[in-house]
C-alpha cells in the first residue's frame, strides 16, 4: 500500500484483494477500536474507484 497526504486527510492506494483474497466491496464504511473494553477510537473510511 502506498500513502499520501493531502488536503490535511490521507489517501492509502491498495489493490482491494482482501485477505481471503476476493475484492473489496465499494462503499463507506465505518470502524470501532477497543481495547480493554473500552472504545480508542471510531471512524469511517471510503472504497472509491
Amino acid at each position: 500500500m502506498d500513502r499520501m497526504d493531502f488536503f490535511g486527510g490521507t489517501t492509502v492506494v491498495w489493490n482491494i484483494w482482501t485477505y481471503e483474497f476476493t475484492e473489496a466491496v465499494y462503499g463507506l464504511y465505518l470502524y470501532v477500536i477497543k481495547v480493554n473494553n473500552q472504545v480508542k477510537k471510531i471512524g469511517k473510511f471510503a472504497i472509491i474507484r
